[in-house]
C-alpha cells in the first residue's frame, strides 16, 4: 500500500536501497558464519559449530530468495527467522548473552527493511519475545550443547555485533543520500 506523499518511482527506489542493503548484509554474514563455523570446527566448539552453520543455511535461503526475485519474502524471512533462532540457539548452547549481542544489528536492519511502522513494531516485538523466551530458557533451561564460557569468544561477538551496527547504518545513510540527491535531480530535470 502507498504511503501519502510518497509516488512510485521514490518508493521502488527506497526498495532497491533496502534490498541492496539487505544483499550486501546476507553476504557478508554468511562469509562471517562460514569462517566462524569451521573455525569452531577445527576447534571442536559443536555448540558454535551448530549456530553458524544454522546460520549458513537460513542466509544461503534468504540469498536464493533474492536471486529468484522475492524480495518481499526476503525481508519477512529475514525479520521473522532471526527470533526463532536467537530462541533455539539459547536453548541448544545455553549462551544467552552471546547470542543476544549478535540480535543488535539484525534488529536494525529490520528497522531499515520495512516502511511500515506497523510491521516494524510487530517485528521489534517479535524480537522482545524472543530474547524474554532465550532469558528464560537460559536462566531454567539444561543446554544439551552449552557453550564454554570463553572471555575471546564474547570479545569477538560484541567486536562483530558492533561493527555490523555501524556499516548497517553507513550502508543505510549512504543509501539514503543517494535516493534523495537522484530525487532533486529528477525534480530540476522536469
Amino acid at each position: 500500500k502507498d504511503e501519502p506523499g510518497e509516488d512510485r518511482p521514490v518508493q521502488k527506489q527506497e526498495e532497491q536501497a533496502r534490498i541492496k542493503l539487505i544483499h550486501l548484509f546476507l553476504w557478508g554474514a554468511l562469509v562471517f558464519s562460514v569462517l566462524t563455523g569451521s573455525l569452531a570446527l577445527l576447534l571442536d566448539r559443536p555448540a558454535l559449530t551448530w549456530m553458524c552453520f544454522i546460520g549458513v543455511a537460513i542466509q544461503s535461503a534468504e540469498l536464493y530468495l533474492i536471486r529468484q526475485g522475492h524480495y518481499r519474502a526476503v525481508k519477512h524471512a529475514f525479520a521473522g527467522l532471526f527470533p526463532a533462532y536467537l530462541v533455539l540457539s539459547t536453548w541448544v548452547t545455553g549462551s544467552f548473552w552471546l547470542v543476544a549481542m549478535l540480535a543488535l544489528p539484525f534488529v536494525t536492519l529490520t528497522m531499515f527493511l520495512f516502511r511500515s511502522a506497523y510491521t516494524r513494531w510487530n517485528y521489534v516485538l517479535a524480537y522482545m519475545a524472543a530474547l524474554a523466551l532465550g532469558l528464560l530458557l537460559f536462566a531454567f533451561g539444561e543446554a544439551p550443547y552449552p557453550l564454554q564460557e570463553d572471555p575471546a569468544i564474547y570479545a569477538l561477538a560484541v567486536f562483530v555485533a558492533m561493527g555490523m551496527q555501524v556499516l548497517f547504518l553507513n550502508l543505510y545513510i549512504d543509501e539514503m543520500r543517494l535516493a534523495r540527491r537522484e530525487l532533486l535531480r529528477s525534480e530540476r530535470k522536469y
